[in-house]
């Protein structure tokens, strides 16, 4: 058996009246921002090392790690005896070396990019291997990777531009989330690992590699899923209280 045309008309007036809240509601969520909290977040970027091919004493180191370096900065001399020799013995020629050598015949190691001295791994007076690695050197432009829990219903906002700010100790740093990974997907909850640029490229240049960091993205919450989603329910709710 059918609704009656008195349960009929009720059905009616409650729904219309249910689209009128959501409608309002929706309005009034879309102007809202949602703020998500990084569950994990560190301070990363492109690193390259700096070292030779060749075994040799290292006579100085004129860095330190946390320095920021520009292109062409003098890092550190070594004295090289296998080199020499060779040189001598006319084996090799010092303008074919892809490093110069200065007036003591040392090899003269520079920076090939701007960025910040990460690590130095031998101290001056130190013994080193051939293709042994010296420093690393992370580039200026220094990036955030962040781990976030996203609602479902929330997830098509990494699709636009969304934006961010860094918290590192007492400094704050604005940024957006660049490009992202899926990492899960459990009780309507999306995990991402997502890439945070800072609005200067070079803002973190002050900061080691790994350095621990708050992110919180603007999420704008999306009404259009959220007021149909609340439609469905409540259809569903007055349908299965109504005989049929």
């Amino acid at each position: 058996m059918g609704m009656s045309t008195m349960a009929k008309n009720k059905f009616m007036i409650a729904l219309i009246g249910m689209i009128l809240v959501i409608g309002i509601g929706m309005f009034i969520k879309f102007d809202r921002q949602a703020y998500v909290v990084s569950d994990q977040a560190k301070v990363e970027g492109d690193t390259y090392t700096i070292g030779i091919d060749y075994p040799g004493v290292i006579t100085d180191i004129f860095v330190s790690q946390g320095d920021v370096i520009e292109a062409g900065t003098i890092l550190a001399t070594i004295k090289s005896t296998a080199l020499i020799e060779r040189i001598n013995e006319d084996r090799i020629q010092p303008d074919d070396l892809a490093f110069s050598l200065n007036e003591d015949r040392e090899i003269v190691l520079t920076a090939n990019q701007a960025g910040r001295v990460q690590k130095i791994s031998h101290a001056k007076g130190s013994f080193i291997t051939a293709n042994s690695e010296l420093m690393l050197i992370s580039e200026k432009e220094l990036y955030v990777i962040s781990e976030f829990a996203i609602p479902e219903s929330d997830f098509y906002a990494l699709e636009g531009s969304v934006r961010t700010e860094i918290r590192a100790g007492n400094r704050v740093f604005e940024g957006e989330i660049r490009d992202f990974d899926i990492l899960d997907l459990e009780d309507a909850m999306v995990y991402v690992s997502a890439r945070v640029q800072t609005s200067d490229p070079e803002a973190l240049i002050d900061y080691q590699l790994g350095t621990p960091v708050i992110v919180s993205a603007e999420i704008k919450p999306n009404p259009m899923v959220t007021t149909f989603s609340s439609l469905q329910n409540f259809i569903d709710a007055q349908l299965s209280g109504t005989q049929l």
